[in-house]
């Protein structure tokens, strides 16, 4: 399923705009087409269609309990050449139950494991005229490296706002006060309350103030090893007690980690966002550098 001419992503029923932001970054990358109609996604013509389904057990009939090994309802549909009018298509099956899963496993495959996951691939109907579908198969798709540890570093958008409200570098003229050459980050839109995510994987080394005073407010640091270094992502003006990880955590890259706002020295909610590499020697900024050059899905 690596070279599709069509792509359709089959939303679960009745979903509400967070499944849509979810989805915001892989259709970025990939341009699949979104639909809530089953007939829809079958609509697409040729012998190189893929539909991804998402939460298929969103589909089953309610009050109905399924059965051991039992497929849903939807999958049993798709396969059903009668629906399709014998269309040939594979189905690729995403078991997430809410949005914030589904943003962690697609943020994997933008970063990994390419545009249908590592997981397994359904054939989903027969050849025109044939007998009914056969049995499910599976077979195993070809995957990029999977260990972050030795890849180099890449940053997926921590907010659900492709905005940036300052970049790196900017206003020298007040950040000399503070000793630094200009912006040592990026401020990005996060209105009070708002999803922050982290933007690679990686293990959280603290969460919340680090004095009463400091400038970053309740704040989150993340580190992460890569090919060619230790790097740390910094999250700060969350809302005070917001945490959705603590210190020590393993975390993924578009995983919910804590709520936007304006703690510490902030006129205004938004994320603050700086990226140190251990050891750079980046001028009057020491370690920390520029994030921008390393986003995947940043605005343009």
């Amino acid at each position: 399923m690596s070279h599709h001419k069509s792509h359709v992503v089959l939303l679960p029923q009745a979903a509400g705009w967070e499944w849509y932001a979810a989805l915001s970054d892989y259709v970025s990358r990939f341009r699949p087409t979104l639909t809530q109609s089953a007939d829809d996604a079958v609509s697409f013509r040729g012998a190189s269609h893929a539909v991804t389904v998402i939460h298929p057990a969103s589909w089953n009939r309610p009050g109905v309990a399924p059965q051991p090994n039992q497929e849903d309802d939807i999958i049993v549909w798709l396969k059903d050449p009668k629906n399709s009018a014998n269309a040939q298509f594979e189905i690729d099956v995403m078991r997430v139950t809410e949005p914030a899963a589904l943003r962690r496993v697609l943020a994997e495959r933008i970063l990994q494991t390419g545009r249908f996951g590592r997981g397994m691939t359904i054939p989903g109907s027969t050849q025109p005229a044939a007998p009914p579908p056969l049995p499910v198969t599976t077979q195993p798709q070809p995957t990029a490296p999977t260990n972050p540890e030795q890849q180099p570093l890449t940053l997926v958008w921590p907010t659900d706002h492709k905005v940036y409200t300052q970049k790196f570098g900017m206003r020298p003229e007040f950040y000399s006060k503070f000793g630094l050459p200009g912006h040592e980050g990026v401020d990005i839109r996060a209105p009070t309350g708002s999803n922050i995510y982290a933007c690679a994987d990686g293990v959280v080394t603290q969460v919340g103030w680090r004095r009463p005073d400091h400038p970053y407010g309740y704040a989150m640091r993340i580190r992460h090893k890569r090919s060619d270094g230790m790097y740390e992502t910094i999250y700060a003006h969350l809302v005070d007690g917001s945490a959705k990880v603590k210190e020590g955590d393993t975390v993924t890259a578009g995983q919910l980690i804590g709520l936007g706002d304006n703690t510490g020295n902030s006129s205004a909610s938004h994320l603050h966002l700086s990226l140190k590499k251990i050891g750079a020697k980046n001028g009057g900024y020491g370690e920390i550098i520029d994030p921008e050059p390393f986003f995947i899905n940043a605005p343009r």
